[in-house]
Parts: structure tokens; sequence; C-alpha cells
């Protein structure tokens, strides 16, 4: 959570460490929130994948927050009653935009499961805000697609996923095509394109020569910007979708007004 502009954000909780007297390694790793700070928004089964994230790295106890604009850091420590308590700012950046998502003070954290998977709700000072570990129901939605590998940027593409389908469906404004595929923990995902398909059909055929190479994804958090990047075993990125949502539009404006 270093990046002045953007987090890429891994999957899955890596904490290894429980042996202290108070079990705080649930907090280990990125959490995306689920609130939508201009719409009053804190529905995660609305499936808002909004921009901002916490972070804790619970061997040295310390949290880090981004809004979608600014990054800033504080110590924290957690008692028995579940009160997470945070301490003393770190280093911060002064953007010049609002920042929006900060639990602060203190108050209560509860961590549980829903349809979508793991969760956090912290009531702090600052009201309520639900966070989400990355997992599949990310992917949920409308994208567009903005980059093929690193050289065919923007080609007017379109994608969607649907995840109780299990169904990726591509567009190019003239035809479209759906195919399925399997997500698994740790955002790996593999899809299934029959060969047949792949064969004289324009930009589709872009798709479904990379889609096969797949092997997993990166969540990626900019300034209104929302992505997902589909990667290969290697870690090479082959597609770069981003949410093709008007509420982004919506944060962008206000923010720079200092709404």
């Amino acid at each position: 959570m270093t990046a002045l502009m953007a987090v890429n954000i891994s999957c899955g909780n890596t904490s290894g460490n429980t042996s202290r007297e108070i079990d705080d390694s649930f907090l280990e790793g990125v959490w995306i929130s689920c609130h939508n700070y201009y719409t009053d928004d804190d529905d995660c089964d609305s499936l808002w994948t909004g921009y901002a994230t916490i972070g804790f790295n619970t061997a040295e106890k310390e949290s880090g927050f981004y809004d979608g604009c600014n990054h800033w850091g504080e110590r924290y420590t957690i008692d028995g009653d579940s009160i997470l308590q945070f301490h003393d700012p770190g280093p911060s950046t002064c953007m010049y935009c609002t920042q929006i998502y900060h639990p602060g003070g203190s108050g209560k954290v509860e961590h549980f499961n829903d349809n979508f998977g793991e969760c956090l709700r912290i009531t702090s000072d600052y009201g309520t805000i639900t966070y989400r570990r990355p997992c599949e129901w990310f992917l949920q939605g409308n994208w567009n697609v903005v980059m093929l590998t690193d050289d065919f940027a923007n080609p007017g593409m379109n994608a969607d996923f649907d995840i109780k389908k299990h169904t990726f469906t591509f567009s190019d404004g003239q035809s479209s095509h759906t195919v399925g595929y399997k997500a698994a923990d740790s955002c790996r995902i593999a899809f299934d394109i029959p060969e047949a398909d792949t064969a004289n059909k324009s930009h589709w055929k872009l798709i479904a020569d990379l889609l096969p190479q797949v092997r997993g994804y990166k969540l990626s958090n900019g300034y209104a910007s929302v992505q997902i990047n589909l990667i290969d075993s290697g870690g090479f990125n082959l597609l770069t979708l981003e949410r093709n949502d008007p509420r982004l539009e919506l944060i962008e404006d206000r923010a720079f007004d200092g709404e």
C-alpha cells in the first residue's frame, strides 16, 4: 500500500502468526470497502466494487488505508472484546482530492462470512464500514477492455462476468460470445474456450487466443478506476479490464470538487 495512485491487491489471507495472546490473524492482508460514500451504500450484497482499501500487517501491528487517491498508515491494537484502536498516524500522501474512507479512533470489529466470502465490519467514531476479502465476487458485472497484452490499448471491447452462472461474455458492439470459466481461491481462474470459437472471428479471436493462457487475476484500484488484470502462469498481464460504472465518474467529479 505504498504506491501513490494504484493498489494491486493479492487474494487470500496470508497470515501465519497466531501465537499472540489475542489472535488478530484474521485481519491480515488487504480488504476492499463495500461502502460507497457518495450514495451512503454499505450493502455488500449490492456488489459495489469501490476503490477504497484497508490493510493490516499483524506482525508489526500496522494498518494502511487507501481512499482511491491518498494513502496513509497508523499503528493499531485490538483487545479481547474485539475493540480495534488506531494510534499514531504515520506517513501519508496529500493529493488534491478528498479523503473519504477512514475507520479512525476506536470501535468494534466483526469478522464474518456471507454468500460472497469473508468480511470485516468496523464500527468506529466515523460510522460503520464493511470490507470484503478480495475473491470472485469482485469479478461480477460489466467491464471495458482497456488493454490486450501491452500492445493494444482501448480496443473498444466490452466484457461481462456472471459469477452465479460462471460465464464470461465478450462483445465488440457487433457480436458477442459467451464462454464458461472456473474460479478458485487465491484469485485463480481458467476459461473454457471451444477450439471452434477461435477461428476467423476478428476481435473475438484476439480475446479467445489469450483467455486459455489465463491462470489468475489481480485486482487494482486507482483513483476513480477499478480494474482486473488477467495474468498468465508467469504473472504476465494478458488483458486489463476496467469497471464500467457511472458511479466512478460521480466519484471523480465530487472528490475533486472537495465534497
